[in-house]
């Protein structure tokens, strides 16, 4: 099963241009023991343009950002913080960006939506509701 972010319509991203360096190194890193979520955020890191950290917008999902987005299919808004894999705990909901929907988070701006498929191979999307940057987001 290949699991993808849609490529129908795919928002514009944004990212900082040190933190997407982390990001690759992480995903690069990640390839062998989780080669799905790494090919995700591979994915999104070459398709976003990159900004000085200064000027990534406050309203841009960036790492230790909480985010309040809604499932559009059942309606659910969820509050979530993305974080790197060793932070990660659903119990606090933080959600590591190498996941697949932490990946289709990472570089969306409030308001926008995005498709991706989920780990059963349902289609899924979720639209930005709001954005509070955490201490990496400045």
């Amino acid at each position: 099963m290949q699991t993808q972010v849609a490529n129908t319509a795919l928002p514009p991203i944004v990212l900082a241009e040190a933190e997407a360096d982390i990001l690759a190194d992480l995903a690069i890193a990640a390839r062998e023991r989780s080669p799905l979520a790494a090919g995700l955020l591979l994915q999104e890191i070459e398709r976003a343009s990159t900004a000085g950290t200064g000027k990534v917008p406050r309203d841009v999902v960036r790492m230790m950002s909480r985010v309040d987005f809604v499932d559009e299919d059942s309606a659910e808004r969820h509050s979530v913080e993305l974080v790197y894999p060793k932070d990660a705990d659903t119990d606090l909901h933080r959600i590591s960006v190498l996941t697949p929907i932490g990946a289709a988070l990472i570089g969306m701006r409030c308001g926008e939506a995005i498709e991706w498929v989920d780990l059963r191979g349902a289609r899924r999307r979720l639209r930005i509701v709001e954005v509070a940057q955490g201490a990496a987001g400045g």
